[in-house]
């Protein structure tokens, strides 16, 4: 194997790891706002997800999606508090992928 080759794979390995950190990023930030709007909603408001919601890259709301939201919404073990969880899902190059956030609202 040649330097030109040993280069192009490095390069390879670059560009997939940025474009897996860049999803990350993404779901993670989808999950953020998602735990935010349920908070702007209100303690008594807050529920869980129907079904799943589709989004683009950007976090709009799409039929043409490249992550997959749902949330869970449940009593906490104190009084007085929700537990949320929002999970964000995605297929990409290296295969599916799954993760969760959750947080704690009060009243």
């Amino acid at each position: 194997m040649g330097v030109t080759d040993k280069v192009w794979g490095a390069l390879t390995s670059m560009i997939k790891l940025e474009d897996k950190v860049n999803r990350q990023a993404e779901a993670m930030k989808a999950q953020q706002q998602k735990i935010e709007d349920l908070r702007a909603g209100g303690y008594v408001a807050a529920s869980s997800s129907t079904t799943n919601e589709s989004l683009t890259e950007t976090g709009l709301v799409s039929e043409a999606a490249l992550f997959t939201r749902s949330w869970t919404v449940a009593n906490g073990a104190v009084a007085g508090t929700k537990s949320v969880a929002v999970t964000v899902s995605w297929t990409d190059m290296h295969g599916a992928h799954q993760v969760l956030l959750q947080s704690l609202l009060a009243q």
